[in-house]
């Protein structure tokens, strides 16, 4: 892909994601995953991702939070696995089908599953 070719695609990226911030869009919000996907720019996404789950309270950004944060794979801190964690508890308390899956892998018995907030305490208590 040439260099003017890349930059319009990342530049339309950066629009819907911008006004998926902006508005609450949850439709820009999955157009600009796909495209920022479509680009190698995962990391450049978490960003948007992080924002509009906190933003919008949208289950499928808390997914793709900890989705992008799990790819970091370089990056093994007991801190990142914790963020990422809170993150998909989170996306499963938000009623999110994947998170459902991906929690259901690990827990077999719902009674057993921690609340996101357990992790969000270990991440304090890192912190110090």
């Amino acid at each position: 892909m040439n260099y003017e070719k890349y930059y319009n695609l990342k530049q339309k990226a950066k629009k819907l994601a911008d006004s998926a911030l902006t508005y609450g869009d949850t439709n820009s919000y999955k157009l600009a995953f796909k495209q920022y996907g479509l680009l190698n720019s995962y990391e450049e996404f978490l960003y948007y991702a992080i924002k509009m789950s906190q933003i919008h309270d949208f289950s499928e950004a808390y997914f793709d939070t900890y989705y992008l944060l799990t790819l970091r794979e370089k990056d093994s801190s007991s801190k990142s696995n914790n963020l990422a964690n809170y993150y998909l508890f989170k996306a499963y308390e938000r009623g999110n089908i994947h998170a459902k899956y991906e929690v259901g892998e690990i827990y077999s018995n719902p009674k057993d599953i921690p609340k996101s907030s357990y992790y969000l305490f270990k991440i304090v208590n890192t912190a110090r």
